[in-house]
């Protein structure tokens, strides 16, 4: 019976439309079990009623830009921006932040480090926070205690596995795996057997931990210290978890194993693959989240529902980032004023005089020249379209780094966008 709802559950999503979220930007999706879960500029989301509305789960937290989300024993830990940490101790109901310990900008004492990576296990926490390094927490987020940074580097993505952190690190010509077995004090790189040690992601599975880098998909054993590779899809640089359910790979070429590893199947991706994604898994549903919007696959992506590749994407104001650039102006139509910046690839702006609503339709056109370590020169193009919404009289900007240059151990990269066509609707 169990697996009949579950089954109508999915059926059904290929029905109807998702109701409840607003228009906004999607930044990551997280599954728990076959709960699924997003972070947006907007908050944490639920689906629920019978697999077709997002509910939202902002009490305590307000509508306020996350980036991340992690579960361990059915609490809730929430990484965002300006606002450091959240945790929620009732799987979403209600949240509180849990910075005690985590110094406050400085230049704005309510505010604190946006969070870069975040991982949890038990009463274990570990958050990297953009600009203040890495901390950790043993006793659920209530405290926090700063840790040591890296000497050949920073670190990035994080993973924690029977106490022990788990990380990427090092510079941007030689991303490692590297590991600490006492709270962040100390790290002792993990390269030892992993052929081509440049890593992109990092995640804990059962009694392993699994990266995805240059030389695909591999697993470490805490028991051996030794690496096998589970899965060659050179390039990886996408890896979720949900208990046995595994899905892994990189943006034009994934895998799903229902077995922690032990055998995986290739999963179509034909409608969705694109620049820039992210990825969750259950038992009956693959997500895909391309640019911030988000589609799924019932089986194995034969069929896809939601959001196809090219399709338009509505998005809020991200003051912080937009407030760091001084924009360029690109023209005005129809009483609306587009202006731009660099920042890994651009940033738009929209300034809207009307009285009205309007969406402003923006095709870029990016090109990359990418020098391998392996030797040879790599030259991308890609083309991609946006769309920002703005209120009447208000701002609204996007940022988001839609770089062709996504060569896998890329050491010089060089890129230029130009805009194709703007135009205003309404």
């Amino acid at each position: 019976m169990k697996n009949a709802i579950k089954k109508f559950c999915f059926t059904f999503l290929t029905l109807v439309s998702f109701t409840g979220l607003k228009a906004q930007y999607i930044h990551s999706i997280i599954t728990n079990k076959n709960d699924v879960f997003i972070a947006t500029t907007t908050g944490i989301y639920q689906l629920t009623d019978s697999c077709r509305t997002w509910t939202p789960l902002n009490n305590g937290m307000g509508e306020i830009n996350t980036f991340h989300l992690v579960i361990s024993n059915n609490i809730m830990y929430a990484g965002t921006m300006d606002q450091g940490v959240f945790i929620s101790k009732d799987y979403g109901k209600n949240w509180t932040a849990a910075n005690t310990g985590i110094p406050a900008t400085p230049a704005d004492p309510k505010k604190y480090p946006s969070v870069y990576s975040l991982a949890a296990e038990g009463n274990k926490v570990a958050v990297v926070l953009i600009g203040a390094g890495i901390f950790i927490s043993t006793d659920n987020a209530s405290t926090w205690k700063a840790g040591n940074p890296l000497k050949e580097g920073y670190l990035s993505d994080l993973a924690i596995l029977k106490g022990n952190i788990f990380a990427t690190g090092g510079t941007s010509t030689a991303y490692e795996p590297y590991c600490s077995a006492d709270d962040g004090m100390t790290w002792k790189k993990i390269n030892k057997g992993l052929a081509y040690t440049y890593i992109y992601s990092i995640a804990a599975c059962g009694s392993k931990i699994l990266v995805g880098g240059i030389a695909g998909i591999n697993s470490y054993s805490l028991e051996t210290k030794k690496w096998k590779e589970i899965s060659a899809v050179p390039g990886a640089n996408l890896i979720s978890v949900n208990g046995a359910y595994i899905i892994a790979g990189k943006t034009s070429d994934i895998s799903a194993s229902s077995d922690s590893g032990k055998t995986w199947r290739r999963i179509n991706l034909k409608e969705v693959e694109g620049d820039y994604a992210r990825i969750a898994i259950t038992e009956t549903a693959v997500y895909y989240l391309n640019k911030g919007v988000l589609g799924f696959t019932s089986d194995d992506g034969a069929h896809w529902t939601g959001a196809k590749r090219g399709e338009l994407v509505a998005v809020e104001n991200n003051k912080t980032v937009a407030s760091l650039y001084t924009y360029k102006p690109v023209g005005t139509q129809n009483g609306v004023t587009l202006s731009a910046a660099e920042y890994d690839g651009v940033i738009f702006k929209v300034v809207n005089t009307n009285a009205y609503s309007i969406d402003v339709n923006i095709k870029i056109a990016f090109n990359c020249k990418s020098t391998s370590p392996f030797g040879g020169v790599t030259y991308e193009t890609s083309e991609m379209v946006w769309r920002i919404s703005c209120p009447a009289n208000s701002t609204r900007s996007y940022d988001d780094s839609p770089s062709a240059c996504q060569v896998g151990g890329c050491k010089n990269d060089t890129q230029s966008w130009n805009i194709v066509t703007w135009t205003v609707t309404n």
